[in-house]
Protein backbone atom coordinates (compact mmCIF):
# COMPACT_ATOMS: atom_id res chain seq x y z
CA UNK A 1 0.00 0.00 0.00
CA UNK A 2 2.78 2.36 0.67
CA UNK A 3 4.71 1.77 -2.74
CA UNK A 4 0.68 2.47 -4.27
CA UNK A 5 0.82 5.69 -2.45
CA UNK A 6 3.97 6.82 -3.53
CA UNK A 7 3.00 5.86 -7.17
CA UNK A 8 -0.01 7.78 -6.86
CA UNK A 9 1.42 10.85 -5.15
CA UNK A 10 3.99 10.74 -8.22
CA UNK A 11 1.10 10.70 -10.34
CA UNK A 12 -0.19 13.78 -9.59
CA UNK A 13 2.77 15.35 -9.52
CA UNK A 14 2.85 14.62 -13.06
CA UNK A 15 -0.75 15.52 -13.37
CA UNK A 16 0.01 19.28 -11.82
CA UNK A 17 3.02 19.67 -14.29
CA UNK A 18 0.84 18.94 -17.38
CA UNK A 19 -1.43 21.45 -16.01
CA UNK A 20 1.24 23.72 -15.58
CA UNK A 21 2.74 23.43 -18.96
CA UNK A 22 -0.43 23.51 -20.18
CA UNK A 23 -1.31 27.16 -18.63
CA UNK A 24 2.45 27.93 -19.83
CA UNK A 25 1.69 27.13 -23.23
CA UNK A 26 -1.62 28.79 -23.39
CA UNK A 27 -0.07 32.28 -21.99
CA UNK A 28 3.04 32.27 -24.53
CA UNK A 29 0.68 31.20 -27.74
CA UNK A 30 -1.83 33.92 -26.21
CA UNK A 31 0.85 36.81 -26.67
CA UNK A 32 2.29 35.10 -30.04
CA UNK A 33 -1.59 35.67 -31.51
CA UNK A 34 -2.17 38.94 -29.85
CA UNK A 35 1.17 39.94 -32.00
CA UNK A 36 0.29 38.30 -34.86
CA UNK A 37 1.32 34.79 -34.98
CA UNK A 38 -1.71 33.59 -34.61
CA UNK A 39 -1.23 29.30 -33.79
CA UNK A 40 -4.66 29.28 -32.14
CA UNK A 41 -3.25 27.75 -28.92
CA UNK A 42 -5.62 30.59 -27.11
CA UNK A 43 -7.52 29.12 -24.23
CA UNK A 44 -6.66 25.83 -21.65
CA UNK A 45 -8.92 23.63 -23.26
CA UNK A 46 -6.44 23.52 -27.12
CA UNK A 47 -3.17 23.81 -24.52
CA UNK A 48 -4.12 20.53 -23.00
CA UNK A 49 -5.49 18.85 -25.86
CA UNK A 50 -2.50 19.82 -27.44
CA UNK A 51 0.12 18.65 -25.54
CA UNK A 52 -2.10 15.45 -24.60
CA UNK A 53 -1.93 14.26 -28.17
CA UNK A 54 1.79 15.17 -28.28
CA UNK A 55 2.21 12.97 -25.21
CA UNK A 56 0.53 10.10 -26.61
CA UNK A 57 2.46 10.78 -30.08
CA UNK A 58 -0.57 10.94 -32.26
CA UNK A 59 -0.05 14.40 -33.38
CA UNK A 60 -3.08 15.69 -35.27
CA UNK A 61 -2.01 19.00 -36.37
CA UNK A 62 -5.30 20.55 -35.52
CA UNK A 63 -3.26 23.00 -33.15
CA UNK A 64 0.52 24.24 -33.89
CA UNK A 65 2.80 26.34 -31.50
CA UNK A 66 3.90 29.69 -33.50
CA UNK A 67 6.19 30.90 -30.91
CA UNK A 68 9.64 30.36 -29.63
CA UNK A 69 8.56 28.71 -26.40
CA UNK A 70 5.79 27.04 -27.28
CA UNK A 71 7.74 25.45 -29.32
CA UNK A 72 10.14 24.60 -26.62
CA UNK A 73 7.55 23.09 -25.16
CA UNK A 74 6.27 20.99 -27.77
CA UNK A 75 9.67 19.78 -28.71
CA UNK A 76 10.17 18.65 -24.60
CA UNK A 77 6.73 16.53 -24.89
CA UNK A 78 7.57 15.44 -28.26
CA UNK A 79 11.14 13.84 -27.06
CA UNK A 80 10.02 12.40 -23.95
CA UNK A 81 6.40 11.57 -25.33
CA UNK A 82 6.81 7.66 -25.48
CA UNK A 83 8.54 6.82 -22.77
CA UNK A 84 6.63 9.01 -20.28
CA UNK A 85 3.71 7.69 -21.81
CA UNK A 86 4.39 4.05 -21.86
CA UNK A 87 5.40 4.92 -17.86
CA UNK A 88 2.13 5.93 -17.24
CA UNK A 89 0.10 3.67 -18.43
CA UNK A 90 2.48 0.96 -16.43
CA UNK A 91 1.34 3.49 -13.52
CA UNK A 92 -2.14 3.44 -14.41
CA UNK A 93 -2.38 -0.65 -14.71
CA UNK A 94 -0.08 -1.20 -11.56
CA UNK A 95 -2.62 0.83 -9.32
CA UNK A 96 -5.24 -0.69 -10.97
CA UNK A 97 -3.73 -4.17 -10.30
CA UNK A 98 -2.23 -3.13 -6.71
CA UNK A 99 -3.99 -2.13 -3.44
CA UNK A 100 -5.67 1.25 -5.12
CA UNK A 101 -8.89 -0.29 -6.05
CA UNK A 102 -9.21 -2.67 -2.73
CA UNK A 103 -8.43 0.73 -0.69
CA UNK A 104 -11.14 2.63 -1.81
CA UNK A 105 -13.41 -0.24 -1.31
CA UNK A 106 -12.46 -1.04 2.22
CA UNK A 107 -12.92 2.41 2.82
CA UNK A 108 -15.88 2.77 1.33
CA UNK A 109 -17.06 -0.06 3.72
CA UNK A 110 -15.26 0.78 7.04
CA UNK A 111 -18.35 1.05 8.77
CA UNK A 112 -19.12 -2.92 8.31
CA UNK A 113 -18.02 -5.55 10.57
CA UNK A 114 -14.75 -7.18 9.41
CA UNK A 115 -13.84 -10.86 9.41
CA UNK A 116 -10.08 -10.03 8.31
CA UNK A 117 -7.82 -13.02 8.14
CA UNK A 118 -3.98 -12.71 7.36
CA UNK A 119 -3.92 -15.31 4.48
CA UNK A 120 -6.46 -16.65 1.77
CA UNK A 121 -4.90 -20.09 2.35
CA UNK A 122 -6.93 -23.26 2.89
CA UNK A 123 -7.83 -22.95 6.48
CA UNK A 124 -8.89 -19.19 5.84
CA UNK A 125 -11.32 -20.24 2.88
CA UNK A 126 -12.60 -23.38 4.85
CA UNK A 127 -14.14 -20.98 7.65
CA UNK A 128 -15.19 -18.13 5.12
CA UNK A 129 -17.60 -20.39 3.41
CA UNK A 130 -18.95 -20.82 6.91
CA UNK A 131 -18.99 -17.30 8.11
CA UNK A 132 -20.94 -16.52 5.11
CA UNK A 133 -23.70 -18.75 5.65
CA UNK A 134 -23.94 -17.71 9.39
CA UNK A 135 -23.51 -13.88 9.35
CA UNK A 136 -24.75 -12.30 6.45
CA UNK A 137 -24.38 -8.33 6.97
CA UNK A 138 -20.46 -9.08 7.41
CA UNK A 139 -17.51 -7.96 5.13
CA UNK A 140 -15.16 -11.07 4.72
CA UNK A 141 -11.68 -9.54 4.01
CA UNK A 142 -8.63 -12.44 3.05
CA UNK A 143 -5.28 -10.68 2.91
CA UNK A 144 -1.49 -11.59 0.67
CA UNK A 145 -4.55 -12.83 -2.23
CA UNK A 146 -3.07 -13.46 -5.51
CA UNK A 147 -6.40 -12.65 -7.29
CA UNK A 148 -6.43 -11.19 -10.20
CA UNK A 149 -8.08 -7.55 -10.41
CA UNK A 150 -11.87 -8.85 -11.57
CA UNK A 151 -11.38 -11.63 -9.24
CA UNK A 152 -11.01 -9.56 -5.95
CA UNK A 153 -14.77 -8.85 -5.48
CA UNK A 154 -17.72 -11.38 -4.20
CA UNK A 155 -21.40 -11.24 -3.48
CA UNK A 156 -23.15 -13.61 -1.48
CA UNK A 157 -26.48 -12.71 -0.62
CA UNK A 158 -25.86 -10.05 1.45
CA UNK A 159 -22.25 -10.80 1.83
CA UNK A 160 -19.46 -9.39 0.67
CA UNK A 161 -15.90 -11.22 0.01
CA UNK A 162 -12.87 -9.35 -0.76
CA UNK A 163 -9.63 -10.99 -1.64
CA UNK A 164 -7.08 -8.23 -1.50
CA UNK A 165 -3.12 -7.73 -1.83
CA UNK A 166 -2.21 -6.02 0.88
CA UNK A 167 -0.85 -7.04 4.24
CA UNK A 168 -3.65 -7.27 7.30
CA UNK A 169 -1.48 -4.52 9.10
CA UNK A 170 -2.05 -2.33 5.95
CA UNK A 171 -6.18 -3.34 6.54
CA UNK A 172 -6.24 -2.03 9.87
CA UNK A 173 -4.46 1.13 9.34
CA UNK A 174 -7.36 2.07 7.05
CA UNK A 175 -10.23 1.60 9.43
CA UNK A 176 -9.76 4.40 12.15
CA UNK A 177 -12.68 3.81 13.97
CA UNK A 178 -15.06 0.76 15.18
CA UNK A 179 -11.74 -1.76 15.51
CA UNK A 180 -14.21 -3.52 17.80
CA UNK A 181 -15.85 -4.43 14.98
CA UNK A 182 -12.74 -6.35 13.16
CA UNK A 183 -12.66 -9.91 14.22
CA UNK A 184 -9.18 -11.07 12.94
CA UNK A 185 -7.97 -14.55 11.90
CA UNK A 186 -4.65 -15.62 12.53
CA UNK A 187 -4.44 -19.19 10.99
CA UNK A 188 -0.97 -19.13 9.80
CA UNK A 189 1.35 -22.17 9.88
CA UNK A 190 3.91 -20.72 12.52
CA UNK A 191 1.91 -20.44 15.72
CA UNK A 192 4.26 -18.05 17.55
CA UNK A 193 4.53 -15.48 14.88
CA UNK A 194 0.75 -15.57 15.36
CA UNK A 195 0.76 -15.34 18.71
CA UNK A 196 3.08 -12.27 18.44
CA UNK A 197 0.85 -10.78 15.46
CA UNK A 198 -2.36 -11.18 17.81
CA UNK A 199 -0.67 -9.20 20.99
CA UNK A 200 -0.12 -6.40 18.40
CA UNK A 201 -3.09 -6.21 16.92
CA UNK A 202 -5.25 -6.38 20.25
CA UNK A 203 -3.47 -3.81 21.70
CA UNK A 204 -5.34 -1.36 18.52
CA UNK A 205 -8.45 -3.02 19.21
CA UNK A 206 -10.05 -5.62 17.33
CA UNK A 207 -10.96 -9.11 18.38
CA UNK A 208 -8.19 -11.48 17.67
CA UNK A 209 -8.38 -15.27 16.90
CA UNK A 210 -5.13 -17.26 16.55
CA UNK A 211 -4.30 -20.18 15.72
CA UNK A 212 -1.33 -21.65 18.33
CA UNK A 213 -0.16 -23.72 20.55
CA UNK A 214 1.17 -21.59 23.16
CA UNK A 215 -0.40 -21.33 26.34
CA UNK A 216 0.51 -18.15 28.49
CA UNK A 217 0.04 -18.14 32.06
CA UNK A 218 -2.13 -14.90 30.71
CA UNK A 219 -4.20 -14.77 27.35
CA UNK A 220 -3.88 -10.53 26.85
CA UNK A 221 -7.55 -9.46 26.45
CA UNK A 222 -8.87 -9.41 23.10
CA UNK A 223 -7.34 -12.87 22.06
CA UNK A 224 -8.70 -16.25 21.57
CA UNK A 225 -6.40 -19.13 21.27
CA UNK A 226 -7.02 -21.57 18.79
CA UNK A 227 -5.48 -25.12 19.30
CA UNK A 228 -6.28 -27.43 16.13
CA UNK A 229 -4.65 -30.36 17.63
CA UNK A 230 -7.09 -29.70 20.69
CA UNK A 231 -10.23 -29.02 19.40
CA UNK A 232 -9.67 -32.21 17.32
CA UNK A 233 -9.06 -33.91 20.66
CA UNK A 234 -12.40 -32.27 21.58
CA UNK A 235 -14.76 -32.68 18.83
CA UNK A 236 -13.95 -36.80 18.66
CA UNK A 237 -14.74 -37.08 21.62
CA UNK A 238 -18.24 -34.54 21.39
CA UNK A 239 -18.96 -36.54 17.72
CA UNK A 240 -18.12 -39.95 19.00
CA UNK A 241 -18.92 -40.32 22.23
CA UNK A 242 -18.14 -43.24 24.48
CA UNK A 243 -21.73 -45.50 24.28
CA UNK A 244 -22.46 -48.49 26.53
CA UNK A 245 -20.85 -50.92 26.66
CA UNK A 246 -17.79 -49.76 24.96
CA UNK A 247 -15.26 -50.49 27.85
CA UNK A 248 -11.78 -51.16 26.52
CA UNK A 249 -10.62 -48.27 23.93
CA UNK A 250 -6.86 -48.65 22.00
CA UNK A 251 -5.35 -45.94 21.03
CA UNK A 252 -2.54 -45.85 18.39
CA UNK A 253 -0.48 -42.53 17.41
CA UNK A 254 1.85 -39.97 17.87
CA UNK A 255 2.70 -37.15 19.85
CA UNK A 256 1.12 -33.99 17.74
CA UNK A 257 -2.69 -35.86 18.12
CA UNK A 258 -2.73 -38.26 20.07
CA UNK A 259 -1.65 -37.04 23.05
CA UNK A 260 -4.46 -34.22 23.15
CA UNK A 261 -6.98 -36.52 21.95
CA UNK A 262 -6.01 -38.85 25.35
CA UNK A 263 -6.35 -36.01 27.00
CA UNK A 264 -9.52 -34.73 26.15
CA UNK A 265 -10.92 -38.37 26.92
CA UNK A 266 -9.59 -38.57 30.19
CA UNK A 267 -11.11 -35.65 31.07
CA UNK A 268 -14.79 -36.12 29.87
CA UNK A 269 -15.22 -39.67 29.76
CA UNK A 270 -16.25 -39.66 32.63
CA UNK A 271 -19.69 -40.89 33.60
CA UNK A 272 -19.62 -42.78 36.98
CA UNK A 273 -18.07 -43.06 40.02
CA UNK A 274 -17.29 -47.00 39.70
CA UNK A 275 -16.85 -47.01 36.44
CA UNK A 276 -13.77 -48.70 34.93
CA UNK A 277 -12.61 -47.80 31.15
CA UNK A 278 -9.41 -48.79 29.84
CA UNK A 279 -7.22 -47.15 27.99
CA UNK A 280 -4.49 -48.83 25.63
CA UNK A 281 -1.84 -46.48 24.68
CA UNK A 282 0.43 -47.49 21.88
CA UNK A 283 3.02 -44.62 20.01
CA UNK A 284 5.26 -42.03 21.17
CA UNK A 285 3.36 -41.34 24.62
CA UNK A 286 6.49 -40.76 26.72
CA UNK A 287 6.02 -36.99 26.86
CA UNK A 288 2.17 -37.04 28.31
CA UNK A 289 3.58 -39.25 30.08
CA UNK A 290 5.89 -37.18 32.03
CA UNK A 291 3.65 -34.44 32.44
CA UNK A 292 0.93 -35.90 33.52
CA UNK A 293 3.08 -38.43 36.48
CA UNK A 294 0.28 -37.52 39.07
CA UNK A 295 -2.22 -39.16 37.07
CA UNK A 296 -1.37 -42.61 39.27
CA UNK A 297 -3.31 -40.36 42.07
CA UNK A 298 -6.36 -40.57 40.23
CA UNK A 299 -6.70 -43.71 38.23
CA UNK A 300 -4.45 -46.41 37.31
CA UNK A 301 -1.42 -46.02 35.32
CA UNK A 302 0.42 -48.97 33.86
CA UNK A 303 -0.89 -51.34 36.86
CA UNK A 304 -0.25 -48.74 39.78
CA UNK A 305 -2.98 -46.36 41.09
CA UNK A 306 -6.10 -45.97 42.59
CA UNK A 307 -9.12 -48.06 41.71
CA UNK A 308 -11.19 -46.82 38.72
CA UNK A 309 -10.18 -46.48 35.09
CA UNK A 310 -7.05 -47.79 33.90
CA UNK A 311 -3.93 -46.27 31.29
CA UNK A 312 -1.82 -48.49 29.94
CA UNK A 313 1.15 -47.21 27.89
CA UNK A 314 3.09 -49.88 25.41
CA UNK A 315 6.41 -49.64 24.23
CA UNK A 316 5.95 -52.62 22.33
CA UNK A 317 4.39 -52.41 18.76
CA UNK A 318 0.46 -52.63 18.52
CA UNK A 319 1.15 -55.04 15.72
CA UNK A 320 2.50 -58.05 18.95
CA UNK A 321 -1.03 -57.41 20.32
CA UNK A 322 -3.45 -58.75 18.61
CA UNK A 323 -5.31 -59.49 21.97
CA UNK A 324 -5.74 -56.15 22.60
CA UNK A 325 -6.60 -55.46 19.13
CA UNK A 326 -9.35 -58.18 19.21
CA UNK A 327 -11.34 -57.41 21.98
CA UNK A 328 -11.10 -53.83 22.03
CA UNK A 329 -14.32 -51.51 21.93
CA UNK A 330 -13.00 -49.34 19.85
CA UNK A 331 -9.41 -48.29 18.19
CA UNK A 332 -8.34 -44.50 17.49
CA UNK A 333 -5.62 -44.33 14.97
CA UNK A 334 -4.39 -41.01 15.48
CA UNK A 335 -1.13 -40.57 13.26
CA UNK A 336 1.06 -36.94 12.79
CA UNK A 337 0.15 -37.73 8.86
CA UNK A 338 -2.44 -38.88 6.92
CA UNK A 339 -0.30 -41.24 4.62
CA UNK A 340 0.72 -43.01 7.94
CA UNK A 341 -2.77 -43.15 9.47
CA UNK A 342 -4.00 -45.16 6.28
CA UNK A 343 -0.96 -47.39 6.04
CA UNK A 344 -1.91 -48.00 9.71
CA UNK A 345 -5.51 -48.84 8.60
CA UNK A 346 -4.88 -50.79 6.05
CA UNK A 347 -2.38 -53.25 7.88
CA UNK A 348 -4.95 -53.25 11.16
CA UNK A 349 -8.18 -54.05 8.60
CA UNK A 350 -5.83 -56.38 6.90
CA UNK A 351 -3.84 -59.03 9.38
CA UNK A 352 -6.04 -58.34 12.37
CA UNK A 353 -9.82 -59.49 12.80
CA UNK A 354 -11.49 -56.30 14.45
CA UNK A 355 -14.72 -56.38 16.27
CA UNK A 356 -15.08 -52.37 16.86
CA UNK A 357 -15.40 -49.40 15.65
CA UNK A 358 -11.82 -48.26 13.86
CA UNK A 359 -11.50 -43.99 13.80
CA UNK A 360 -8.57 -42.68 11.85
CA UNK A 361 -8.13 -38.91 12.00
CA UNK A 362 -7.41 -37.65 8.44
CA UNK A 363 -6.64 -33.97 7.34
CA UNK A 364 -9.43 -34.69 4.47
CA UNK A 365 -12.92 -36.57 4.32
CA UNK A 366 -12.92 -40.41 3.17
CA UNK A 367 -15.37 -42.62 2.17
CA UNK A 368 -14.13 -45.94 3.50
CA UNK A 369 -16.41 -49.21 4.72
CA UNK A 370 -15.74 -49.74 8.23
CA UNK A 371 -13.16 -46.73 9.27
CA UNK A 372 -14.94 -43.55 10.85
CA UNK A 373 -13.09 -40.28 9.43
CA UNK A 374 -12.40 -37.31 11.73
CA UNK A 375 -10.18 -34.53 12.40
CA UNK A 376 -10.65 -33.48 8.60
CA UNK A 377 -10.06 -29.39 7.91
CA UNK A 378 -13.80 -29.52 6.86
CA UNK A 379 -14.73 -30.87 10.25
CA UNK A 380 -12.25 -28.40 11.94
CA UNK A 381 -12.45 -25.18 10.16
CA UNK A 382 -16.28 -23.73 11.87
CA UNK A 383 -16.75 -21.00 13.29
CA UNK A 384 -17.41 -22.21 16.81
CA UNK A 385 -14.76 -24.85 16.71
CA UNK A 386 -12.14 -21.72 16.52
CA UNK A 387 -14.14 -18.59 17.67
CA UNK A 388 -15.07 -20.87 20.99
CA UNK A 389 -18.31 -18.41 21.48
CA UNK A 390 -19.62 -21.11 23.44
CA UNK A 391 -17.61 -22.58 25.28
CA UNK A 392 -15.98 -19.35 26.48
CA UNK A 393 -19.17 -18.32 27.52
CA UNK A 394 -20.11 -21.22 29.15
CA UNK A 395 -16.76 -20.89 30.67
CA UNK A 396 -17.59 -17.47 32.05
CA UNK A 397 -21.14 -18.54 33.65
CA UNK A 398 -19.33 -21.55 35.21
CA UNK A 399 -16.81 -19.01 37.40
CA UNK A 400 -19.96 -16.67 37.99
CA UNK A 401 -21.89 -19.24 39.21
CA UNK A 402 -19.25 -19.92 41.64
CA UNK A 403 -18.23 -16.07 42.26
CA UNK A 404 -22.30 -15.59 43.41
CA UNK A 405 -21.82 -18.16 46.53
CA UNK A 406 -18.62 -17.98 46.71
CA UNK A 407 -16.59 -14.94 46.15
CA UNK A 408 -13.61 -14.97 43.74
CA UNK A 409 -11.79 -12.98 40.67
CA UNK A 410 -13.78 -12.21 37.84
CA UNK A 411 -13.03 -14.00 34.27
CA UNK A 412 -10.55 -11.06 33.27
CA UNK A 413 -8.59 -11.95 35.96
CA UNK A 414 -8.53 -14.95 36.24
CA UNK A 415 -5.07 -17.23 35.38
CA UNK A 416 -5.61 -18.96 32.30
CA UNK A 417 -5.26 -21.80 33.69
CA UNK A 418 -8.38 -21.40 35.87
CA UNK A 419 -10.13 -20.37 32.83
CA UNK A 420 -8.87 -23.62 31.75
CA UNK A 421 -10.69 -25.11 34.53
CA UNK A 422 -14.32 -23.24 34.23
CA UNK A 423 -13.70 -24.04 30.17
CA UNK A 424 -13.22 -27.97 31.05
CA UNK A 425 -16.27 -27.98 33.34
CA UNK A 426 -18.86 -26.23 30.33
CA UNK A 427 -16.88 -29.09 28.12
CA UNK A 428 -18.44 -31.95 29.96
CA UNK A 429 -22.18 -30.60 30.44
CA UNK A 430 -23.07 -32.68 27.08
CA UNK A 431 -21.88 -35.65 29.05
CA UNK A 432 -23.97 -34.58 31.84
CA UNK A 433 -26.69 -34.55 29.95
CA UNK A 434 -26.02 -37.62 28.44
CA UNK A 435 -26.45 -39.40 32.15
CA UNK A 436 -29.49 -37.17 32.84
CA UNK A 437 -31.29 -38.49 29.65
CA UNK A 438 -30.01 -41.75 30.04
CA UNK A 439 -28.47 -41.89 26.27
CA UNK A 440 -25.27 -40.40 24.74
CA UNK A 441 -25.67 -37.55 22.84
CA UNK A 442 -23.85 -36.89 19.65
CA UNK A 443 -22.43 -34.11 18.44
CA UNK A 444 -22.88 -30.29 20.11
CA UNK A 445 -25.53 -29.81 23.27
CA UNK A 446 -28.97 -27.98 22.20
CA UNK A 447 -30.73 -25.49 24.38
CA UNK A 448 -33.47 -28.15 24.22
CA UNK A 449 -31.47 -31.28 25.21
CA UNK A 450 -30.04 -29.05 27.97
CA UNK A 451 -33.58 -28.04 29.06
CA UNK A 452 -34.69 -32.00 28.87
CA UNK A 453 -32.04 -33.30 31.40
CA UNK A 454 -31.71 -30.50 33.96
CA UNK A 455 -35.65 -30.99 34.28
CA UNK A 456 -34.52 -34.47 34.87
CA UNK A 457 -31.81 -33.89 37.44
CA UNK A 458 -34.58 -30.84 39.10
CA UNK A 459 -36.75 -33.89 39.89
CA UNK A 460 -34.14 -36.17 41.06
CA UNK A 461 -31.10 -33.79 42.76
CA UNK A 462 -32.84 -34.36 46.26
CA UNK A 463 -32.37 -37.98 45.72
CA UNK A 464 -29.29 -38.33 43.50
CA UNK A 465 -27.54 -35.76 44.74
CA UNK A 466 -23.87 -37.47 46.50
CA UNK A 467 -24.11 -39.10 42.51
CA UNK A 468 -24.24 -36.06 40.41
CA UNK A 469 -22.02 -34.23 42.90
CA UNK A 470 -19.48 -37.06 43.26
CA UNK A 471 -19.63 -37.40 39.34
CA UNK A 472 -18.48 -33.55 39.11
CA UNK A 473 -16.05 -33.82 41.53
CA UNK A 474 -14.49 -36.79 39.87
CA UNK A 475 -13.75 -34.42 36.64
CA UNK A 476 -12.43 -31.88 38.59
CA UNK A 477 -10.16 -33.67 40.50
CA UNK A 478 -9.30 -35.52 37.87
CA UNK A 479 -8.46 -32.20 35.37
CA UNK A 480 -6.32 -30.76 38.30
CA UNK A 481 -3.91 -33.70 38.88
CA UNK A 482 -3.65 -33.77 35.15
CA UNK A 483 -2.07 -30.32 35.28
CA UNK A 484 -0.35 -31.99 38.78
CA UNK A 485 -2.21 -30.56 41.41
CA UNK A 486 -2.05 -32.25 44.86
CA UNK A 487 -3.65 -32.29 47.97
CA UNK A 488 -2.21 -29.96 50.69
CA UNK A 489 -3.73 -28.42 54.04
CA UNK A 490 -3.18 -25.29 52.86
CA UNK A 491 -3.92 -23.95 49.64
CA UNK A 492 -1.04 -23.06 47.52
CA UNK A 493 -1.24 -21.88 43.18
CA UNK A 494 1.84 -21.10 42.44
CA UNK A 495 2.79 -24.26 44.13
CA UNK A 496 -0.35 -25.78 42.64
CA UNK A 497 -1.62 -27.59 46.07
CA UNK A 498 -5.62 -27.55 46.57
CA UNK A 499 -7.37 -28.82 49.95
CA UNK A 500 -9.86 -30.19 48.02
CA UNK A 501 -7.76 -32.55 46.04
CA UNK A 502 -9.29 -35.63 48.14
CA UNK A 503 -12.01 -38.46 47.67
CA UNK A 504 -15.51 -37.11 47.64
CA UNK A 505 -16.60 -38.41 50.84
CA UNK A 506 -13.76 -36.97 52.49
CA UNK A 507 -15.00 -33.31 51.68
CA UNK A 508 -16.99 -31.56 54.18
CA UNK A 509 -20.91 -31.14 52.69
CA UNK A 510 -20.44 -27.24 51.92
CA UNK A 511 -17.52 -28.52 49.93
CA UNK A 512 -19.26 -31.28 48.44
CA UNK A 513 -22.15 -28.89 47.23
CA UNK A 514 -19.73 -26.88 45.25
CA UNK A 515 -20.14 -29.49 42.94
CA UNK A 516 -23.89 -28.26 42.02
CA UNK A 517 -23.23 -25.56 39.78
CA UNK A 518 -22.10 -27.73 37.18
CA UNK A 519 -25.22 -29.02 36.88
CA UNK A 520 -27.32 -25.90 37.36
CA UNK A 521 -25.45 -24.95 34.32
CA UNK A 522 -27.33 -26.33 32.00
CA UNK A 523 -30.25 -24.06 33.20
CA UNK A 524 -28.36 -21.46 32.03
CA UNK A 525 -27.57 -22.62 28.80
CA UNK A 526 -31.62 -23.85 28.00
CA UNK A 527 -32.35 -20.49 29.24
CA UNK A 528 -29.70 -18.68 26.78
CA UNK A 529 -27.85 -17.11 30.14
CA UNK A 530 -24.30 -16.63 28.47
Amino acid sequence: MKRDKRQLFTFLILLGLLFFFAFVLKSVESTGSASGDGSGITTWWKALWYLVVTLTTVGYGDFVPQTFWGKAIGALFLICSVGLFSWIIGLVVSLINGDFLPCLRLKQLRNKRWYLFSDDGPRSSLLTEKLSDEDSDAMIILCQSKADVGQQFHQKGKHQILYVPMEYEECLELRTQGLDQVFLFLLGDDGWDNYLSAKSAAEKGCRVYCRTNARPDETPKGITLFSDTEAIGRLFWLEHPLTPPEKEIVIIGGKRYGEPLLEKGLLNNIFSPDQHLIYHVFGDFAHFKGLHERLKNVMKVDGEGADGDSLWFYEESWENRPDLLEKADRIVICADSDDEGLELYWALKTYYPVQGNVYVRLSRMVEEPGMVVFGSDEELYEPENVMNHTLVSLGIRVNELYRTKYGGKTWDELSEFHRQSSIASADHLAVKASILLGKMLRGRLTQEESRKAFEVYRQTADRDHDLYRSIEHMRWNRFHTMYNWRYDEKRDNAMRRHTLLLPYDKLSLRDQEKDDDAWLLLDEYAKGNL
